[in-house]
């Protein structure tokens, strides 16, 4: 590792990601077809059962079973959800796994198998993002509470609000870092060594900054290009749902629910794999930012 700018950051979290993608892919396979299953559940029962739960509340006096049908619904929709946060976490390990080997070794070896999975790390990856969603979650209720006792329509309120939001969106930036550094070191606890990890992301926050802006950007037009197929059946859905209010006949094909599971199944594939180049990079930007620290103290040690 060594102190690189953004740009190099960002140029060879993907050069890593393109030059050993069948070593990450077969790591990988198994848990990214678990988690393209749980989306492809989610994402069908969301484009087409949710719009027909609405319509058919909207129609009618919503009865008492009517009501406990949505909140099943929903209730299935929120575990869904948070199973394939869980699985993508994990199916995110086995990433994780070969860039602690590449850091220890200079190197990516080829999984010994296709079926091997690594519960270390998963453990430990799964515990990191529990943390990090925690302190995710006080920096929303933060946004909520000052929400709350703002007024709804005022300029200060609006401007107190930007720079509200401003704020902990800057404050969230070293937590990539953090979860990084704790990840590639096995001796270190998320919390006890979070006061330093964090302390030294924000140090470096200019960095880390740039990095993700074009990281982020760059991701989300290729996932946004990848989701589109799922996006339109998602929508066309909810249109016929909507005509059949108005007394037109639903008009969708009798396949339309193997179409919507098929779709979002392999959208759910291409999405996990598009979003695995940011964990290249985030590796790339914790390396850089451990060697600018060591040089500091060098230089300090000797001046």
């Amino acid at each position: 590792m060594k102190a690189r700018s953004a740009q190099s950051v960002l140029a060879a979290g993907f050069r890593l990601y393109n030059d050993h993608f069948s070593k990450f892919f077969k790591a990988s396979w198994l848990m990214t077809l678990l988690y393209a299953a749980v989306f492809s559940a989610a994402g069908t029962l969301a484009a087409i059962q949710t719009p027909a739960l609405i319509a058919r509340l909207m129609t009618t006096s919503p009865s008492a079973e009517q009501q406990a049908a949505v909140l099943t619904h929903l209730a299935l929709l929120w575990g869904l959800f948070m199973v394939g946060a869980i699985v993508e976490t994990l199916t995110y390990a086995t990433i994780v796994n070969k860039l602690d080997e590449h850091s220890q070794t200079d190197t990516i070896a080829t999984p010994a198998s296709w079926w091997r999975i690594e519960r270390r790390m998963m453990m430990r990856t799964l515990k990191g993002a529990l943390s990090t969603a925690v302190i995710l979650f006080v920096f929303g209720f933060i946004w909520g509470f000052v929400d709350g006792i703002l007024p709804s329509q005022s300029v200060v309120a609006l401007t107190v609000r930007c720079i509200v939001v401003g704020a902990l969106i800057l404050l969230s930036i070293p937590l990539p870092y953090v979860l990084m550094r704790y990840l590639l070191n096995g001796s270190l606890s998320y919390w006890p060594a979070f006061r330093h990890s964090y302390s030294t992301g924000l140090r470096h926050l200019g960095l880390s900054l740039t990095v993700w802006l074009g990281a982020l950007l760059t991701v989300f037009l290729l996932g946004l290009i990848a989701a589109l197929p799922a996006m339109l059946l998602g929508f066309t859905n909810w249109e016929a749902q909507n005509g059949v209010l108005i007394g037109d006949p639903l008009g969708m094909p009798s396949y339309i629910t193997h179409l919507t599971a098929s779709t979002t199944f392999f959208t759910g594939i291409l999405l996990v794999y598009l979003r695995i180049p940011l964990l290249c990079v985030n590796y790339y930007l914790y390396g850089s930012i451990e060697k600018r620290e060591r040089q500091k103290a060098q230089d300090t040690a000797n001046p």
